[in-house]
């Protein structure tokens, strides 16, 4: 149950409140607590009735369904708000890259309902839902969220059709980067010329995955990627990557339609695992010799993973029955901006050295603690007031004045 919000959360609800009206400030800072504080499957009905005085829900519903608002905007003054907060661009004045990473395997099963299709999830297979194109900056060690957008196959919706390839290059154009060295991640999927096109374009150093049946030129001879592994395992030596050994082949290839330039491919596998990777980037060996180095760029890429995890098992990401897309995209952006107070809430906590290496879940917690201490300041009011029992619990939910 929630009786109040936090005081170091409402301060930060306030950045946003010049972008919003009276009642929208209030329906964000409903919603935002509710996804935080709430324990179980965060509905907008159970978080609703979380709060105390139990309130009709039907305007936190409008405020996703039937938005008067600019999302965007309020997307854009979030991600910057982490910035300022966690110092992220001091990069813009030294040569610290940032790692822009950009993922397609954010799905969310759904039965039915506008942009509603098949796609394929590495966990379960098959899937029928809604997935989005995800977007991540990470600076410092820090995770920063961008973006969420929704792909919707041909005739799942009647708004003109984009493909994944279309929106992430959409994101990579409009990436305002808080480093002046950006190295852009992707996987196989997106490893197209396209995309890398796009991210060249941009001034933008590149790392992908390849696919092992990748049409590549090695030595003017035309292989694809396993037959050039499988002539080159007596090359391969070993690299030690942050206290890991990793089996290695640093060479160079050409690549067609992908820009005409060489392209730097490392094979690459742990030495306890055997399972090989075909790393691909346009930093050749003139520029960075190092084989540890791609490598560690390359393995950047898994923080969009701990990334899926939070927000699907922690912000409750998945648990939403909008049937229409605009109201699923909104509810995607309002759990961007809940992650992204519980980072700045956890480096507040840190640099008093308070508590050391806060996850999301310990963040969640905290914030759900403070509300229950809340709650019990609040019981104590009504009683001391004179209140008794059935109408505390009648304000908490009008079902329970049945019991007198």
């Amino acid at each position: 149950m929630l009786a109040e919000v936090p005081s170091p959360l409402k301060g930060l609800l306030r950045n946003f409140n010049p972008l919003l009206s009276k009642p929208q400030q209030d329906n964000l800072v409903r919603i935002i607590t509710g996804m935080l504080a709430y324990e179980g499957e965060k509905y907008v009905s159970k978080i609703n009735d979380t709060f105390i005085p139990h309130k009709d829900q039907s305007n936190l519903n409008r405020f996703i369904t039937n938005p008067k608002r600019d999302y965007k905007a309020l997307n854009q003054r979030r991600v910057k708000l982490v910035e300022e907060e966690l110092d992220l661009l001091r990069g813009s004045t030294t040569e610290e890259p940032c790692y822009l990473i950009l993922d397609d395997d954010t799905n969310v099963e759904r039965y039915s309902g506008e942009g509603v299709g098949y796609h394929h999830d590495l966990k379960h297979g098959m899937i029928k839902g809604h997935n989005y194109v995800t977007e991540v900056c990470s600076v410092n060690e820090t995770t920063n969220p961008i973006d969420l957008r929704l792909y919707m196959s041909e005739g799942s919706t009647k708004k003109p059709f984009e493909n994944k390839i279309d929106l992430a290059c959409e994101m990579v154009d409009e990436f305002n980067p808080p480093s002046k060295h950006v190295i852009a991640e992707f996987d196989e999927w997106y490893f197209c010329g396209e995309m890398v096109k796009h991210a060249e374009d941009r001034g933008f150093n590149w790392v992908s995955e390849a696919k092992s049946n990748r049409i590549v030129f090695h030595n003017e001879e035309r292989l694809n990627v396993s037959e050039l592994l499988d002539r080159s395992r007596p090359l391969f030596h070993d690299v030690e990557v942050d206290g890991e050994l990793y089996q290695c082949l640093d060479t160079e290839v050409y690549i067609p339609k992908m820009g005409g330039k060489n392209t730097r491919i490392v094979f690459n596998c742990k030495a306890d695992t055997k399972d090989i990777h075909f790393t691909c980037t346009n930093i050749l060996k003139s520029k960075e010799p190092s084989t540890a180095t791609i490598i560690k760029h390359a393995l950047k890429r898994a923080r969009i993973e701990s990334f899926h995890w939070d927000i699907k098992n922690v912000l409750g990401f998945e648990d939403y029955r909008f049937r229409e897309s605009d109201a699923a995209i909104i509810h995607s952006h309002l759990v961007l901006l809940a992650y992204s107070l519980l980072l700045i809430l956890n480096n507040r906590m840190e640099k008093r050295q308070e508590q050391q290496h806060q996850s999301i879940g310990d963040g969640c917690r905290r914030i759900r603690d403070r509300c229950l201490v809340a709650v019990c300041r609040w019981f104590n009011d009504r009683i001391l007031e004179g209140l008794t029992v059935p109408n505390i619990l009648g304000m908490i939910n009008p079902q329970i004045r049945i019991y007198k």
